[in-house]
């Protein structure tokens, strides 16, 4: 899903269309920087990310978790939230089956053991929706970005984009 101008140029109170070219780069810096921060995707894209060796049993399991995970299935948590498709291959070059589960808000892909290790896995995440809060923040940043342009004689401080990028995707706590 592409930038809504309209809504973000009446979120930010820009009446003019002078801004708008900075505020599309803005944009497309803030999509890619709340990736890069947190795992994050807003719109749709594939990655590659690479598992080298096989996890343990207790990978996802907290030590208040009482709920049983099979000895002979692995969890890996993917990199790039939220993931809406993930497949992948081993060592050999052989596909794997691959399960999506959800925990706690977060994608694991649920695979079997006994894989020849590394994997190569290939997700795909990004939804184009967002929940409220980094949608203010994604806006926000979209805003400082525009305006640390030099002309402007007050810069955005950025300390509520710095806090809602260290609680989501990978930075969370």
């Amino acid at each position: 899903m592409a930038l809504d101008l309209t809504e973000l140029k009446k979120w930010a109170r820009i009446s003019s269309t002078v801004d708008d070219t900075a505020l599309t780069l803005a944009y497309a810096s803030t999509v890619l920087e709340l990736e890069v921060r947190t795992g994050w995707c807003y719109e749709s894209v594939s990655r590659t990310q690479f598992v080298a060796k096989e996890p343990p049993d207790d990978y996802v399991r907290p030590p208040y978790v009482t709920y049983y995970i099979p000895p002979n299935v692995r969890y890996i948590r993917l990199e790039r939230q939220p993931a809406t498709a993930v497949s992948g291959v081993d060592a050999n070059g052989s596909a794997i089956t691959i399960t999506l589960v959800e925990i706690n808000g977060l994608k694991y892909a649920k695979i079997a053991t006994g894989l020849s290790y590394p994997l190569t896995l290939s997700v795909t995440a990004g939804t184009g929706t967002l929940d409220p809060m980094l949608k203010v923040a994604l806006y926000s940043r979209i805003t400082q970005l525009a305006q640390s342009r030099g002309d402007d004689t007050v810069p955005v401080n950025s300390d509520f984009w710095d806090n809602i990028c260290a609680m989501v995707g990978k930075a969370v706590g």
